[in-house]
């Protein structure tokens, strides 16, 4: 609903609180061929029952889900373990009139995915928040360097 200034007012959702452990659960959403990063904005399809589970378990809860990548040629449909992924909100859901579901979502932070909690209904993994406060290395710095150089 656009708000008095004419834009979108979308749920404050919270980032997932971290345990003891330094972990959290999360319901996970593997997207194919294609990578979130946080505090990017985008569509992407819901094409699965058990990915159109994790979202709506996600929405429903006001609780984040956490976004996984995953390689289009990989020959199995969880992504290796550890590995760097992206927490996330659930902003709208969008189902087209031929019955597909789509979900605008932020991605909020980047975690590193530590486990798979959960299989079934859907995914749900254990993640830790990535520390990226860290001043770059000079071996990242000659990196950045060499590719503003290309």
């Amino acid at each position: 609903m656009p708000n008095s200034t004419g834009s979108q007012d979308f749920p404050q959702i919270k980032l997932a609180r971290i345990g003891r452990d330094g972990t959290f659960a999360r319901p996970a959403l593997v997207l194919n061929g294609s990578v979130l990063f946080p505090g990017v904005i985008t569509v992407t399809p819901v094409d699965t029952a058990e990915s159109r589970e994790a979202v709506e378990t996600a929405k429903l809860k006001r609780e984040t889900l956490v976004v996984l990548p995953q390689d289009e040629e990989a020959e199995t449909d969880r992504p290796a373990l550890p590995m760097i992924a992206v927490e996330a909100s659930v902003l709208r859901l969008l189902r087209l009139p031929d019955g597909t579901l789509n979900a605008l979502v932020q991605g909020r932070r980047r975690v590193e995915v530590v486990a798979y909690a959960q299989e079934e209904p859907y995914l749900r993994v254990k993640a830790q928040p990535v520390d990226e406060d860290q001043e770059p290395t000079q071996e990242t710095k000659a990196m950045m360097q060499a590719v503003i150089n290309l």
